[in-house]
């Protein structure tokens, strides 16, 4: 699909909808929509990339950036898991349901749904894709980066995670040319030499990304990844291997509303399964459906201590890596070339050559000098107070359209994702869809949670009838 110019001055009715952002949560909705609308409906969806469907998720175009979730679980449609896998046989991909494979493939794939659904929608209903960025929302319309507007009857915010910001005692030495703020901006590893000392500061999904990025352009120096715990994400079981049909969540969801009860609970169950007995990603798995349930039932202070103590080991173990992904981490590491370190940052001292040394607080006690001719950020999404926010994000919270939740996790909506704004009012025509949701439901940034969010929100937009 051809992105089409944004336009101020096309008509709108009541029922219209804007959809800003078209990564994968902008397209799910859109095409909830398409599927949905019965009578005459405009579906606006605007991105400021050039092509719709890929968002961070699905922008990489290198091919050892893997889904981390097999093919056969990867279906736009609540429902049809399969829709992927099957997409890929339809288009001669040497890829099978089990597989995991390049995240790139799946763009192309939300590409052509969106397509697909615009054309089989109900005449009089119709989807405008177009690019643009927009800057500020107002009641019934969205001002654009060209100083165009675009009718918002409706809106609906399906933006990505806000960025990452660089620990405290990073944020004056993060200036340098050789720290890399962002590691999916193009070229952000260009200038990175062959021998070149790097610290990828984070240990989870997106620093394995980055450590595969560099292998694959030649990259022979150390790399050490550096993150409060120093773990790496676990593997999900081997291609082909079939999960278990015995896992059960209810001895965890029965246990007192309390981390501490509750981790109780599944560790028994790990225990108690045995060799012959369910896999622990088959437990965990069996917790997905439940796991806002879970979160919404936690005191405040409860999630505060879940995100201090318990957040590492959740994410993981829940947030696996493609086992290829997981293999090539491995070997760097009995190679010697990737080194993990558990522990932080208390100050980075510039070195005259170029580059810095970073002096850690190993995690147990000592200090050690870390040096690093590059310092990439891969601690992922950032708090709600991160820097580093854009023009948008920045004029809904200053002018209160907005509510962050009370540990920065995301924005707050209702049960039919409208906005909360600051005074806790949600706001009736604007709606938010995205991984921003883990402030209420914790599990918000996976397909399976946001394509059930999608399906939900169209209902809420067009009732039955």
């Amino acid at each position: 699909m051809h992105p089409a110019s944004p336009t101020s001055d096309s008509a709108a009715s009541g029922r219209d909808v804007l959809i800003v952002g078209g990564g994968f949560s902008g397209v799910a909705l859109a095409c909830a929509l398409l599927r949905r609308a019965r009578a005459p409906l405009c579906v606006r969806l605007v991105e400021r990339a050039p092509q719709h469907g890929r968002g961070l998720a699905y922008g990489t175009t290198e091919p050892a950036h893997l889904l981390n979730v097999p093919a056969g679980r990867m279906g736009l449609l609540p429902g049809d898991e399969g829709g992927f896998a099957r997409h890929l046989a339809e288009t001669g991909q040497p890829w099978g349901a089990a597989d995991f494979v390049p995240r790139a493939l799946y763009g192309s794939y939300l590409q052509a749904q969106l397509a697909a659904h615009a054309r089989q929608a109900t005449p009089g209903v119709q989807l405008l894709a177009l690019q643009g960025e927009v800057l500020a929302c107002h009641p019934g319309r969205a001002e654009l980066a060209d100083g165009q507007w675009l009718p918002a009857p409706r809106l609906v915010l399906a933006t990505g995670a806000w960025p990452a910001a660089w620990p405290g005692p990073l944020q004056a030495a993060a200036q340098q040319p050789a720290w890399v703020a962002d590691p999916w901006r193009p070229g952000a590893l260009a200038g990175i030499g062959a021998d070149d000392d790097v610290l990828l500061l984070g240990s989870g999904l997106t620093a394995l990304d980055m450590l595969l990025s560099l292998q694959r352009q030649g990259h022979r120096g150390a790399v050490t990844m550096l993150s409060r715990r120093g773990l790496l994400p676990q593997a999900h079981r081997g291609l082909g291997a079939a999960p278990s049909t015995h896992a059960d969540s209810a001895a965890v969801l029965a246990a007192p509303g309390s981390l501490r009860g509750q981790l109780r609970a599944l560790r028994r169950q790990v225990a108690a399964a045995g060799p012959d007995g369910p896999d622990w990603r088959d437990l965990l798995t069996s917790l997905r459906e439940a796991t806002p349930t879970l979160w919404q039932a936690l005191p405040l202070a409860e999630r505060a201590r879940f995100l201090r103590h318990l957040q590492p080991f959740w994410d993981t173990h829940r947030h696996r890596a493609a086992p290829p992904v997981r293999a090539a981490a491995d070997e760097a590491l009995r190679s010697g070339r990737l080194q993990l370190l558990a522990g932080r940052v208390l100050r980075a001292d510039a070195v005259p050559a170029g580059g810095c040394t970073l002096h850690v607080q190993r995690r147990g006690g000592g200090l050690q000098a870390v040096p690093a001719r590059w310092v990439i950020n891969c601690t992922g999404a950032g708090p709600a107070q991160a820097a580093g926010l854009d023009a948008l994000w920045r004029g809904l919270l200053q002018r209160g359209q907005v509510r962050v939740d009370a540990l920065g996790l995301g924005i707050e909506v209702d049960a039919q994702h409208r906005l909360l704004a600051a005074d806790g009012q949600p706001q009736p025509h604007w709606h938010y869809i995205g991984p921003l949701l883990r402030a209420g439901h914790w599990e918000a940034t996976a397909v399976p949670e946001l394509r059930q969010h999608a399906q939900a929100l169209a209902q809420a937009l067009l009732p039955a009838g």
